[in-house]
């Protein structure tokens, strides 16, 4: 074990670094779970209406009919 780590590895009683550089890596884990959260609202809308076009579209189109012009070549 390198020097200065002390007996339990410079580590917290769960396992997660404790001082100054644990709460540097807990603010750095919760900023990167917001962010994360956030870009996955973001989709969820262009999910949300990505889907509502292909329901539109059908209701267009039509169920039965091929989504081309060329139609199902089988």
């Amino acid at each position: 074990m390198p020097r200065g780590m002390g007996r339990r590895g410079g580590r917290g009683y769960w396992g997660f670094p404790s001082g100054p550089y644990g709460i540097l890596d807990l603010l750095f884990l919760v900023i990167l779970v917001y962010l994360l959260f956030k870009l996955f609202i973001a989709a969820a809308v262009y999910l949300v209406a990505l889907i509502v076009l292909v329901l539109i579209w059908r209701a267009i189109r039509g169920y039965g009919r091929a989504a081309w012009p060329g139609g199902y070549r089988w």
